[in-house]
């Protein structure tokens, strides 16, 4: 009877916890019964790592898989060398362990976050509710990332901290957290317009020098000659690994293709996927200086949270211009818990509701348990999670816009009665 007394006075934060620790576990142990806790990207890390520390070759080796090149540079080698000592199969349930509480903390860092943008405007019990949701939503991702051992959690993890970073000024840590994460992933070059335009000038040159030490520092451990035949190894990798943009399913240059090819036979030359991002590009550039220009002919004020919402935007988009994973996708994180709070707060109309809805279904839907392997493979080769992550972060800026317009006009309002 204690016990269930006990259950009676959990929070929903406490149940969520209760939740994702089954979730984690049973996972674990499903995956430990039927032989397939493989964890294939993680193998490359500690392979590779193991292969620098014994004097073998690096790149160019595929570890485990066929398509298990190590792909980073050099310098995320030195950061899973401490794992790399120890033996894989323990190393992978370490790593299994810091994947989990990664998501957690995202989780709960991003649904924070929301709160702190908007207060008052929702409690932060119901945003302990919208953990579920994040969680239900983001299954699909969730799912590849552990099963796989990818770093994407963590990297999440990363980006968002260095958000909060710059909110409380701490623009060096932001810098550094931002430079390790370019380091890792390159990607995270699609977020620095917006940092350079928005003049976090600090956090830019700092995450820059820690992009460029970062590059040079093995040379302390390696020597400067060794560390320059792994750079080359490593740019060669790269240009010999890099995937054609339009065979990416879920990339907007493969959607947009496939969109003209409805209409006349289409066959892209090289200029397509070049002025396809550039539009993509300067389309997101201008919602910042449309956004700047409206405030200022009504008098309105740039706020953190115009700079918040477009760093966001940008984040959301990188698995859109780039050909990644499923488990890429979950850079879309804190648009969907911005959208779960627009939701609360009765602040979307009924089509938009339904418009969200159907980006939420294809963006985590595609679980073949549930909707079968036929029907999984349709929406995997026509990019229907692509195609979800653009209706969420779409819906995300034309909400966020509406906001700014009723500002807007409620201050002109304000206007005409003085």
């Amino acid at each position: 009877m204690k016990i269930v007394s006990v259950v009676k006075q959990f929070t929903a934060l406490q149940w969520f916890y209760v939740l994702i620790v089954v979730f984690f576990s049973s996972f674990y142990l499903v995956e430990n019964i039927n032989g397939r806790f493989w964890l294939n990207d993680f193998l490359v890390y500690h392979s590779a790592s193991s292969a620098l520390l014994s004097g073998d070759q690096v790149y160019g080796v595929a570890f485990g898989l066929g398509s298990g090149y190590f792909k980073y540079s050099p310098v995320v080698l030195m950061l899973f060398a401490p794992l790399a000592v120890i033996p894989f199969v323990v190393a992978k349930s370490v790593y299994y362990i810091l994947v989990c509480l990664a998501i957690v903390f995202s989780i709960r860092k991003i649904t924070r976050f929301v709160v702190e943008l908007f207060p008052g405007s929702i409690s932060p019990k119901y945003m302990a509710h919208a953990s579920f949701v994040v969680l239900l939503v983001c299954l699909l991702q969730f799912y590849y990332e552990l099963h796989l051992g990818n770093i994407n959690s963590i990297l999440l993890l990363m980006v968002v901290s260095s958000i909060y970073a710059l909110r409380t000024k701490q623009n060096t840590l932001a810098g550094v957290l931002l430079g390790i994460a370019l380091l890792v992933k390159p990607h995270f070059l699609l977020l620095y317009p917006i940092l350079f335009l928005r003049k976090k000038y600090q956090a830019f040159v700092v995450s820059v020098f820690v992009v460029i030490v970062g590059l040079f520092l093995p040379s302390v451990f390696l020597g400067w000659n060794y560390n320059l035949e792994l750079l080359q190894s490593w740019m060669h990798t790269m240009a010999v690994h890099n995937q054609n943009p339009l065979n990416g399913f879920d990339t907007v240059y493969s959607l947009l293709h496939r969109f003209l090819l409805v209409f006349f036979n289409f066959n892209p030359s090289w200029w397509f996927v070049p002025i396809t991002f550039l539009l993509v590009m300067v389309a997101a550039v201008s919602l910042f200086f449309c956004n700047r220009f409206l405030l200022k002919t009504s008098a309105l004020q740039l706020s953190e949270t115009d700079f918040y919402f477009e760093f966001f935007v940008f984040l959301a988009l990188i698995p859109n211009l780039t050909v990644t994973d499923f488990e890429h996708f979950m850079f879309s994180m804190p648009l969907i818990v911005y959208l779960i709070y627009k939701w609360k707060s009765n602040e979307l109309n009924l089509i938009a509701k339904v418009v969200v809805v159907a980006g939420f279904l294809l963006y985590g839907g595609n679980i073949r348990e549930l909707v079968g392997k036929d029907v999984s493979l349709w929406m995997t080769s026509h990019g229907m999670l692509g195609l979800g992550n653009l209706i969420v972060v779409a819906v995300s800026v034309c909400s966020f816009c509406r906001r700014r317009s009723l500002e807007i006009k409620s201050l002109s309002d304000g206007f005409k009665r003085e």
